[in-house]
C-alpha cells in the first residue's frame, strides 16, 4: 500500500485539494495492506451477520404468522398436521382415538334435535340435543380448540344420560358447523356461552337447573362466561383442562412445547387485530374473582397441551364454592376415560350439593362499579349547569339544558 505523507500543508476544502507548492515523499507502509484484507473480513462477516439476523427476523414472522392462522383460522395451514403434536405436546394414543371416533359416531345417532341461534354478533351457531326420559337438570356442553362436540363428549355422552342428564351439545364459533371463521380462545366464545345459556333458559330448561360444561377450549369459554350476567338457572360449571387466558396458553406452548421464543407485545397486537381484545386483557381468574356460581375442576396431572397448574390457578382465583378432581397419569382431555368411575362420582356429588341451590349474582368488578358510577356524577354536573341557566335565562325562553333535562335526554 502506497501512502505519501506531505512534509507542506495540503489545504483540503469539501474534498478538493488546493495545492501549494511542497515537498513529498512516498512511503510503503506494508502492514497497512494487512489491515486492509481484516477490514474486507470484518465487512464480509458483518454483512453476513446482517443478512443472518435478517434471514432469521424474516423466518421469525413467518413463524408467527404461520402459528396464528393455527391459531385462530377456521381452514388452518395445510402443514398443521406435522406440528400438531408438538403443539400439544403429547403422542397419539391410536387406542384412546378409536374409542373417540366410535363413541362420536354413537352420540351423533343419538342427537337427533338440531337448534341454531344467532349470536349478538350475528354469527350463527349451531347446537345437538339429546333429552333424557326424566330429566333432572340440563347441561350445555362446549367442545375444546380445533375438535368437535361428538368428539369431546363422545365417551361421556351415555354416562350423563344415565344420570338424568339433558344435555346440548354446543358447536363453537369458527369450526364445523356453527358460522364464524375465527376461533377466540374463549374470549369470544363466552359471549355465546351466555347467549346458548339464555336460549335454554327459554326454550329447554324449564324448572331444570343449567350447568355449563366444557373441555379445554371449552372450559375456557364457560370459566370465562362467569364474568358476565349468566341467567339465574345456572347453578354450576363443570371444567375439565382449562387455561387461563389467550396469554398464558401461547406462552405455554411455544416457550414449553415449540421452544419457541414469545414476544408477548407482538401477540398481544396480533390478538387485538384477530379477537379485538389483547391477550392479557380477558382471563378465566379474573372472571372467577367475581363469580357465585359453584366450579367442578378436573386436569390430569400429564397433561402436556394445558398444563395442570393452570387448573391450579383457576381454583385459586374462585370464590364460588368449588371442586377440584386431579387425576393422576390423565393427558390432555383424557381425565375421564383414565379413571370414569372417580370422575362420574365426582359429578354425582357436584349435582347433588348444587341442583337445589340458587348461586347469587356475581359481584361487579371495580370497572363495571365505576361505570354504574359515572351516569348519576353526569347527572349530577347537568343539573348544576341546569340550574345555573335558570337563574340567569327568562321564564319564557327556556335554555337548551332546560328543553334536554325535560325531555330526559340531558344525562
Amino acid at each position: 500500500m502506497l501512502i505519501t505523507v506531505f512534509r507542506a500543508d495540503s489545504a483540503v476544502l469539501y474534498g478538493k485539494t488546493a495545492e501549494r507548492k511542497m515537498d513529498s515523499m512516498k512511503i510503503e507502509f506494508p502492514m497497512f495492506e494487512r489491515k486492509k484484507e481484516n477490514k474486507n473480513k470484518y465487512i464480509l462477516a458483518g454483512s453476513l451477520i446482517t443478512l443472518g439476523i435478517a434471514a432469521a427476523g424474516a423466518a421469525y414472522a413467518a413463524a408467527v404468522s404461520f402459528l396464528m392462522k393455527v391459531a385462530f383460522d377456521r381452514e388452518p395451514p395445510k402443514s398443521i398436521k406435522r406440528v400438531q403434536h408438538s403443539i400439544e405436546n403429547s403422542e397419539e394414543n391410536h387406542e384412546f382415538v378409536l374409542d373417540l371416533e366410535i363413541a362420536a359416531r354413537e352420540l351423533r345417532k343419538n342427537c337427533t334435535e338440531e337448534y341454531i341461534i344467532t349470536a349478538e354478533d350475528g354469527t350463527e351457531l349451531t347446537a345437538h340435543y339429546r333429552p333424557c326420559p326424566n330429566p333432572e337438570r340440563l347441561i350445555i356442553a362446549f367442545h375444546g380448540w380445533r375438535s368437535s362436540w361428538s368428539k369431546d363428549f363422545g365417551t361421556i355422552a351415555d354416562e350423563w344420560y344415565g344420570m338424568n342428564c339433558n344435555v346440548l351439545y354446543v358447536e363453537q364459533r369458527g369450526q364445523n358447523n356453527s358460522g364464524g371463521n375465527i376461533m377466540g380462545f374463549g374470549v369470544l366464545e363466552r359471549f355465546d356461552a351466555r347467549d346458548w345459556a339464555e336460549f335454554a333458559a327459554d326454550k329447554l330448561a324449564g324448572n331444570l337447573p343449567v350447568y355449563l360444561a366444557g373441555v379445554s377450549m371449552g372450559a375456557a369459554t364457560v370459566l370465562m362466561a362467569t364474568g358476565l350476567d349468566l341467567p339465574g338457572n345456572v347453578h354450576g360449571i363443570l371444567a375439565d383442562c382449562g387455561f387461563t387466558s389467550p396469554d398464558t396458553i401461547w406462552r405455554h406452548v411455544l416457550q414449553d412445547n415449540l421452544h419457541l421464543p414469545y414476544d408477548e407485545t407482538i401477540y398481544d397486537l396480533l390478538a387485538k387485530q384477530k379477537i379485538g381484545v389483547g391477550a392479557k386483557e380477558i382471563s378465566t381468574t379474573e372472571a372467577l374473582k367475581y363469580n357465585h356460581i359453584p366450579v367442578m375442576f378436573a386436569h390430569g396431572t400429564d397433561d402436556g397441551f394445558v398444563p395442570v397448574t393452570m387448573t391450579y390457578d383457576n381454583y385459586k382465583a374462585c370464590i364460588a364454592p368449588k371442586r377440584l378432581l386431579i387425576v393422576p397419569g390423565a393427558d390432555h382431555g383424557m381425565s375421564h376415560s383414565v379413571d370414569p368411575i372417580g370422575y362420574a362420582a365426582a359429578e354425582r356429588a357436584f349435582f347433588a350439593d348444587f341442583d337445589d341451590v340458587v348461586p347469587a349474582p356475581r359481584d361487579k368488578t371495580p370497572a363495571e362499579l365505576e361505570a354504574m358510577e359515572k351516569p348519576a356524577e353526569e347527572q349530577a354536573a347537568e343539573q348544576h349547569r341546569s340550574d345555573a341557566a335558570d337563574g340567569c335565562a327568562s321564564p319564557a325562553e327556556p335554555t337548551d339544558a332546560d328543553s334536554a333535562a325535560d325531555s330526559g335526554n340531558g344525562a
